[in-house]
């Protein structure tokens, strides 16, 4: 895989995560919490 395919698939990948961090202190979260975050960090 090509440096600027990974990069999208990583950014793909982070944009829910960094979306729950911004969210968060204003008591929003991702559907499935703690179990998506594992799962989008794994892949």
């Amino acid at each position: 895989m090509t440096i600027t395919k990974r990069f999208w698939v990583s950014l793909i990948f982070s944009l829910p995560m960094l979306a729950n961090m911004i969210l968060m202190p204003f008591g929003w979260m991702l559907p499935g919490g703690d179990w998506t975050q594992l799962l989008l960090t794994t892949v």
